[in-house]
C-alpha cells in the first residue's frame, strides 16, 4: 500500500508552497457529502485512502486546488491546523468548526489542513533538516495562527507526535498565535474531569518530550530531531517551550473550571488543590498560595480541622511555604498535619509517616537537628517493621536519616545507612533507576567529605554515566552529576577539568531551566567559586553578583538561597581584600540567619565565623575574638566537639591567638585540633594535613625549627600521596617547607622547593593569580639573597603583575612588588655606572619613582 504524504510539500506544478485554505463552509459541505463514510473511528490517514486521494487522482492536485477549479470557496490560509494523522477525522473537523462560533467573521476564516491542502500525488519536496527549519517554519509564520487539535482529551495525540510538537514550537518561536482546542464534547468531558478531580495536570505536560515522540516515517523523525538540535538549547528547549505553552493553557482551563463552581463547592473541591499544586510546580507560587489558603480555610469551616482533606491542605500549604524558603511559617502547618494524622489515622499510616518526613525536613533546615532526628528514626523504624527493609519508602527513610547525620558531621554513622540504601535500591530497582543513581551520588558526596576521593570518584562517574544514558546530557539530574563531578575534580586539584565541567553544568541549566532557576543560580555560584580559587576574582565577583541580583529579584532578600549567595559574595570580597565591602554583607547574612534559623543553627554559626574572619583581616583581633568564640561554643553545643565545623572554629581561634602573638595559648588548641582530626578523619585527610602545616608554622615562630620541619615534611608527604604533586594544597606545603629552610639559610634546598611551587602554580593558576604572585615574590626574595639580582627583578615583576591583576594597582602587595623591581633597577644602573648606592637610598629612589608614575597615570 502506498504511504500517504501527510506533510507539507512543494506543489509539483508551481515550485512553491501552496498556502491555499478551505473556508469553514466547504469543510462542513465535505462532512455532509461524506456523512455515511465518516464514522467517528475513521482516522485522517484512512480518510486519505478512501476519499481524498481517489477524488483527486484524475486531476493530480490537492483537494483545495480541485475545489478552486470547480468554483469552490478557497483562499489564502488564515489558520494552520496541527493534528495527528492517527486521530479521528470527525474530531478534527468538529474542532476546526468551533471557529464558526468563536470568530467575529467566520466567513473570512480559511483553514490549512494538510490532507486537503497538500497534493498527495507526485514526488514532493525532500524534507530534510533545512526544510523543517526553513520551509516549514516559514509556512507556520506566514499563516500566522496555529490551531492544535488536542484530542482525545485523556491523552492528546499531538503531544506525542514529533511533527505536531515541532509545529507548536515553530508557532511559539515565530510569535504566531497558538490556539489549543477540543471538540465540544471533549471540552465538556475535560471540564467534568477537572471538577471531579480526575484530571491529572502533570500527565499532559509529562507526555511532551520531542526525543521520545513518534512519527510514522523514520526519515521524517530523524529530520525533525536534527532540526530541533539546530535550535539553541536543542530538543530539550523545543520540549520545554511546548510544555510551557501547554501548561499555561491547562492553568487557564483550570481557573475557568474553578470559577464555574459555586462558593460552597469551590474550597472543598479536588480541583482547587490540583490546580494549586500544578501552579506550584510551574513556579507560580503566589497564585498557588492564594488557592491553598482558600482551600484550607474552606475545609476547616466545612469539614473540620482533623478531616483528611483539611490535613492534606495543611500539608500542601506547608510544602509551598517551604519551597519559598519561609521555613518558620511552614513548620506549624506541617506540625498540624502530623498531629491530626496521628490522631485520626494512627502513627503507622503512610500519610502520618509522610508528615513526619515533611516536618523533619523543615526542622532540619531550621537547625533543630535533634527534633528532626527523632522523627526520621520513628519513620524509619515504622517503615522497617510495617513495610520491610527493602521497601522503597524504607530505603527513602534510610536516605533521609543519612542526610541529617551528614549535616551533623556524623559521617561514620551516615555511611552504613547510605550503603544500605544504595544496596537495596540496586537490588530492588536496578542500577540504572533514578533513585539508585541518587543514592550513588549521596554516598559519593559523603566519601568526598571524608576525604576518600578515590572511593568517591567511581560512584560519581557511575551516577553521571547512568544519568547521561537515561536522561540525556542536559537533564537536570545529569547536570547535577556533572556539577558534583566538578566538585570532586576541584578537590583533587584538577582545576582546569573542573572548570570545564562547571561551565557545562551552568550552560545546560541556563538553556533548560532558565537564568533564574535555583539550580542555575547554584551553578553560577559554583563556577564563581572555582574562578575565585583560580584567582580570577573579578570574573567570580561578576557571577556572584549576577546570582545575588537574580535571587533578590525572584525570591527577595530574606530567602535562604539569597542569604547564602550574599554570604558567598561577602567571602569573595574578603579574599579580594575588600574588607569594607565584605563587612556589611556579612552582617546582613548574620542578622537574617539569626532571625530565621536561630542563634545555634549551623548556618548562623557559619555566618558568625565569616564575620570574625573579616574583623580579623581588618586587624581588629579583639573585636573578632568574641565572634570566633561564640561560633566555637555554638558548634560544640549543636554539632559536637569533633564535628569538622567545630574543629574549624577551634583552629581559627588558635590562629587568631597566633597572629596576635599569643603563641603559648595557641599551641595547645592547635594540638587538640590535630589530635581530633587524626582520630576522626585520618592522618592524610586534607584538613588534617592543613592543621599539621598550621602547627608547623606556629612551632617555627616559637623557634623550634626541628619539630616544625618534621611537621612540614609530614604534611608535604601526605599531600603528595593523597592529592598529587600539582594540587594547590601540596604546593602550599612545598612553600611552607621552603620558607622554613630559607629561615635556616638552607638556600639551595629552599630554592628547589620554591621553584617547584612556582612552576606548579603557574601551571594551575596562570601568571595573573595572587598565589602565583606569592610564589614568585618568595622566590625573588631568595634569589636576591643569593645576589642574583636580574633573576630577582624578573620574579618581582611577575609578582607585581599577579598582584595587580588580583588586587588592583594600589594594593599594598602590588606597590611593594613594584618597589622591589624599581629598587633592583636602580641598583643595576648604579652597578653599571660603578656607583655605590646605599641600600636605603635605592629603596627611597624606587618608592619616589613609582609614586611619580602612579600620579602621572
Amino acid at each position: 500500500m502506498e504511504e500517504p504524504s501527510n506533510q507539507l510539500q512543494v506543489e509539483h506544478d508551481e515550485g512553491h508552497f501552496s498556502l491555499t485554505g478551505l473556508c469553514l463552509a466547504e469543510l462542513r459541505l465535505f462532512m455532509a457529502k461524506h456523512e455515511r463514510e465518516l464514522s467517528h473511528e475513521l482516522s485522517t490517514e484512512q480518510l486519505y485512502y478512501t476519499i481524498v486521494k481517489p477524488a483527486t487522482l484524475a486531476s493530480q492536485c490537492s483537494y483545495a486546488e480541485l475545489l478552486r477549479a470547480r468554483g469552490g470557496r478557497v483562499g489564502p490560509a488564515t489558520v494552520f491546523v496541527s493534528h495527528a494523522w492517527q486521530g479521528s477525522f470527525s474530531d478534527l473537523a468538529e474542532t476546526v468548526l468551533t471557529l464558526e462560533r468563536t470568530e467575529e467573521s467566520p466567513e473570512d476564516v480559511f483553514v490549512w489542513i494538510d490532507v486537503f491542502c497538500v497534493s498527495q500525488h507526485g514526488a514532493g519536496a525532500e524534507r530534510d533538516c533545512a526544510w523543517w527549519n526553513d520551509a516549514f517554519r516559514a509556512v507556520v509564520q506566514d499563516i500566522g495562527r496555529t490551531l492544535v487539535v488536542l484530542t482525545p482529551w485523556q491523552e492528546p495525540l499531538p503531544l506525542t507526535c514529533a511533527r505536531c510538537l515541532y509545529g507548536i514550537f515553530c508557532a511559539l518561536d515565530t510569535d504566531s498565535a497558538l490556539d489549543l482546542r477540543l471538540t465540544p464534547d471533549e471540552d465538556r468531558a475535560l471540564s467534568e474531569a477537572l471538577w471531579g478531580g480526575e484530571f491529572e495536570f502533570d500527565r499532559w505536560v509529562s507526555a511532551v518530550d520531542l526525543q521520545c515522540a513518534h512519527s510514522s516515517d523514520p526519515e521524517e523523525l530523524a529530520a525533525i530531531l536534527e532540526a530541533a538540535r539546530a535550535v539553541e538549547g536543542g530538543e530539550e528547549q523545543v520540549s520545554a517551550r511546548v510544555m510551557a505553552a501547554v501548561s499555561d493553557w491547562l492553568i487557564a482551563r483550570g481557573w475557568k473550571a474553578l470559577a464555574s463552581l459555586c462558593p460552597e463547592e469551590r474550597p472543598v473541591s479536588s480541583l482547587i488543590h490540583n490546580l494549586a499544586a500544578f501552579l506550584g510546580d510551574q513556579g507560580r507560587l503566589d497564585e498557588a498560595e492564594v488557592l491553598f489558603c482558600e482551600a484550607l480555610d474552606g475545609r476547616k469551616a466545612a469539614l473540620g480541622e482533623t478531616h483528611p482533606d483539611t490535613l492534606a491542605s495543611n500539608d500542601f500549604l506547608g510544602t509551598l511555604l517551604k519551597d519559598r524558603g519561609e521555613l518558620d511559617l511552614a513548620e506549624p502547618f506541617f506540625r498540624e498535619a502530623l498531629i491530626g494524622r496521628r490522631q485520626t489515622l494512627g502513627d503507622d499510616h503512610c500519610d502520618s509517616l509522610a508528615s513526619m518526613d515533611n516536618l523533619a525536613v523543615v526542622l532540619s533546615d531550621l537547625g533543630r537537628l535533634d527534633e528532626a532526628e527523632l522523627l526520621y528514626h520513628e519513620a524509619l523504624s515504622t517503615r522497617r517493621s510495617k513495610l520491610g527493609g527493602d521497601h522503597p519508602d524504607t530505603l527513602a527513610s534510610l536516605n533521609n536519616l543519612a542526610v541529617l547525620l551528614t549535616d551533623r558531621g556524623e559521617l561514620d554513622e551516615a555511611e552504613p545507612l547510605y550503603q544500605e540504601a544504595l544496596a537495596g535500591r540496586r537490588l530492588l530497582l536496578g542500577k540504572d533507576h533514578p533513585d539508585t543513581l541518587a543514592s550513588m551520588n549521596n554516598l559519593a558526596v559523603l566519601l568526598s567529605d571524608q576525604g576518600e576521593l578515590d572511593l568517591a570518584q567511581p560512584l560519581y562517574l557511575e551516577a553521571l554515566e547512568g544519568r547521561r544514558a537515561i536522561f540525556g546530557d542536559t537533564h537536570p539530574d545529569t547536570l547535577a552529576s556533572i556539577s558534583n563531578m566538578a566538585i570532586l575534580l576541584k578537590d583533587q586539584g584538577e582545576m582546569t577539568t573542573a572548570e570545564r565541567l562547571y561551565w557545562e553544568a551552568l550552560e545546560g541549566r541556563r538553556e533548560v531551566l532558565g537564568d533564574d532557576h535555583p539550580d542555575t543560580i547554584t551553578s553560577i555560584n559554583s563556577l564563581a567559586g572555582i574562578l575565585k580559587s583560580l584567582g580570577r576574582l573579578q570574573q567570580a565577583a561578576q557571577l556572584y553578583t549576577e546570582a545575588l541580583e537574580a535571587q533578590r529579584a525572584e525570591l527577595g532578600r530574606k530567602h535562604p538561597a539569597t542569604v547564602q549567595s550574599t554570604g558567598m559574595l561577602s567571602a569573595l570580597l574578603l579574599d579580594a581584600g575588600e574588607v569594607e565591602m565584605a563587612e556589611p554583607l556579612a552582617c546582613e547574612v548574620l542578622e537574617r540567619r539569626r532571625a530565621v534559623q536561630g542563634d545555634d543553627h549551623p548556618d548562623t554559626l557559619e555566618a558568625l565565623h565569616t564575620l570574625a574572619m573579616i574583623l580579623k583581616a581588618r586587624g581588629d583581633f579583639e573585636e573578632a575574638k568574641p565572634f570566633f568564640l561564640q561560633a566555637l561554643e555554638g558548634r560544640r553545643a549543636t554539632l559536637g566537639r569533633t564535628h569538622p565545623d567545630t574543629l574549624a572554629s577551634l583552629e581559627n581561634v588558635a590562629l587568631l591567638l597566633k597572629d596576635d602573638g599569643q603563641l603559648d595559648k595557641a599551641e595547645p588548641l592547635l594540638r587538640d585540633v590535630l589530635q581530633a582530626r587524626r582520630t576522626t578523619s585520618g592522618d592524610t585527610h586534607p584538613k588534617t594535613l592543613a592543621t599539621i602545616s598550621n602547627l608547623g608554622n606556629l612551632l617555627q615562630n616559637q623557634g623550634d625549627a626541628k619539630a616544625a620541619e618534621a611537621l612540614h615534611l609530614e604534611a608535604l608527604k601526605g599531600s603528595r600521596a593523597a592529592l598529587g604533586g600539582r594540587h594547590p594544597d601540596t604546593l602550599a606545603s612545598i612553600n611552607q617547607l621552603a620558607k622554613l629552610l630559607c629561615d635556616q639559610d638552607r638556600l639551595e634546598e629552599a630554592e628547589l622547593l620554591y621553584q617547584e611551587a612556582l612552576e606548579g602554580r603557574r601551571e594551575i593558576y596562570g601568571d595573573l593569580h595572587s598565589m602565583t604572585a606569592d610564589s614568585a615574590y618568595r622566590m625573588a626574595d631568595l634569589v636576591k639573597r643569593r645576589s642574583n639580582f636580574d633573576a630577582a627583578a624578573s620574579l618581582y615583576s611577575l609578582a607585581a603583575q599577579g598582584y595587580h591583576a588580583a588586587f588592583g594597582a594600589d594594593h599594598e602587595k602590588t606597590v611593594d612588588a613594584e618597589v622591589q623591581v624599581e629598587m633592583l633597577r636602580q641598583v643595576a644602573r648604579a652597578k653599571a655606572r660603578k656607583w655605590r648606592v646605599p641600600f636605603k637610598a635605592a629603596v627611597a629612589i624606587a618608592v619616589i619613582t613609582i609614586r611619580f608614575f602612579k600620579a602621572k597615570r
